[in-house]
């Protein structure tokens, strides 16, 4: 499946409609959904999803912002506690991996999502099934398994291997929590800010003669909107080094507009990405335009079904309502995508 779409979606205040919050947007661009169709492409609340897109987004350009001011970044690392209540602990989102196999997630239900999807440095995470000398999730409020209790998560192996992964840091103060470990093992924690208004986090873990969780807790805020907190994780020595759950206290500040990002810049902060295929996606930002580069999907392409894909969206973009979007989707390659169409209008 090698065709290409490309997107542009301009978003801006509709004249003489206020904000109401029992109103709600929905703008889709979708391939058709039948055998041999590439994807879909949906716009929510700024919202894009996509198979193989190349995806601009441009508005007017945005306010001038204020003279530059730190953001805030501090951490610190802590035994983990025997039980871990997720849906207590993450009223603002949650995650966790590795329920019942090396590539099952759970999140919160009911929210918009805002940790990211975990992206393995080096060889994929595996499975491991701790038992009772390793701490224990549980939660009440999930989603595809609405409640469990584990002591399951993600092992990596391999001199550098880890994880990473990210979520959107704004003005708002906000507490990130991340319940990692390892077995026989020391690990390099690294967590950072996209506006480089301050020096990252760096600190090491490590029990070299048992297994062992810890739980990182960083307090962040970023000077200005749009940015985005990253935590990386890697194996510095020994057997492995583990992940199992994330957790997050605050909301995204909403977003202003007039909005703009044509990604000139060569970045993708303020966006998260997510992946609904059990095959891996490649987003990228460059040469001015947000990219997809694999073939992905849901099911084969030839099976009469609903296709999903893999999609980026804009968090601080979720709150609004009332706004006009307009949105073109060109297919500029070739292959299986027998047609696709474009809905756009203001609510």
């Amino acid at each position: 499946m090698s065709a290409e779409n490309s997107v542009e979606a301009l978003v801006s205040r509709a004249p003489g409609i206020e904000n109401n919050p029992d109103r709600s947007t929905d703008v889709a661009s979708r391939c058709a959904g039948r055998p041999g169709s590439l994807g879909r492409l949906f716009v929510r609340s700024l919202i894009l999803i996509a198979c193989l897109f190349t995806v601009t987004v441009a508005v007017a350009a945005p306010p001038s912002q204020p003279n530059a001011v730190s953001g805030v970044l501090s951490a610190s690392v802590s035994s983990t506690p025997s039980n871990v209540n997720l849906t207590s602990e993450g009223s603002g989102d949650w995650a966790h991996w590795g329920l019942s196999s090396a590539t099952s997630v759970n999140r919160k239900s009911g929210v918009t999502s805002q940790i990211s999807a975990m992206t393995a440095l080096g060889s994929s995470g595996r499975r491991f099934q701790g038992g009772g000398s390793r701490a224990s999730y549980n939660w009440t409020d999930g989603t595809p398994t609405g409640s469990a209790s584990t002591t399951a998560g993600l092992y990596f192996q391999g001199a550098g291997n880890g994880f990473e992964f990210n979520v959107p840091a704004d003005t708002t103060a906000k507490t990130l929590t991340v319940h990692l470990g390892g077995y026989q093992a020391r690990g390099q924690i690294e967590v950072s800010l996209s506006d480089g208004t301050v020096p990252p986090y760096v600190a090491t873990v490590e029990d070299l003669l048992n297994p062992f969780d810890r739980t990182l807790t960083i307090n962040f805020q970023a000077a200005s909107p749009g940015q985005t907190l990253t935590v990386r994780y890697s194996k510095l020595a020994g057997d492995n080094v583990t992940l199992q759950a994330v957790t997050l206290v605050g909301e995204v500040a909403p977003l202003g507009l007039p909005f703009s990002d044509n990604f000139d810049d060569g970045n993708s902060d303020g966006w998260a990405f997510v992946n609904e295929t059990p095959l891996a996606d490649a987003w990228s930002a460059g040469g001015g335009s947000l990219i997809q580069a694999n073939a992905i999907e849901s099911v084969a392409s030839f099976e009469e079904s609903y296709h999903l894909g893999s999609y980026a969206w804009l968090p601080a973009g979720a709150s609004l309502t009332d706004y006009r979007v307009s949105a073109r989707l060109e297919r500029t390659g070739t292959g299986r995508a027998e047609n696709c169409c474009a809905e756009c209008g203001a609510f």
